[in-house]
């Protein structure tokens, strides 16, 4: 009997593809991958030697494991083409210690992938 609750994290994973994601190219390494992505966000709590915490918010790309088969890392970057420009994103630790990306459900069938803002740049 197939796992029921994997063939709904596929389906709603093919969803999120259909009706809520765009393309973006995904770069390391001198690759260039063009991946479909919904976008989204997570906050984190963020505690210095003091004591004092802060949230820190990143822009996640929601990205299927199968598109991407590589393991993200700190320094890769995302960009997406929007009507007039490029944003620039990099792929970053958002807490350290902390991997910058994650699964984004127990069946590993999409990564969560972290980022920061780092340049907006004209079309050619």
């Amino acid at each position: 009997m197939p796992d029921m609750l994997q063939s709904a994290a596929e389906w709603l994973g093919r969803m999120f593809q259909q009706h809520a994601s765009q393309p973006v190219v995904y770069r390391c390494d001198g690759q260039a991958i063009e991946v479909t992505a919904t976008i989204g966000r997570t906050v984190h709590e963020v505690t210095d030697a003091y004591g004092i915490t802060a949230q820190v918010e990143t822009r996640d790309y929601l990205i299927p494991a199968e598109q991407l088969e590589i393991t993200p890392q700190a320094g890769n970057q995302i960009r997406e083409t929007l009507a007039d420009r490029i944003e620039v994103y990099e792929v970053m630790h958002p807490v350290a210690g902390k991997e910058p990306w994650r699964w984004s459900d127990p069946h590993r069938v999409t990564r969560r992938i972290h980022t920061s803002h780092v340049a907006t740049e004209p079309l050619s």
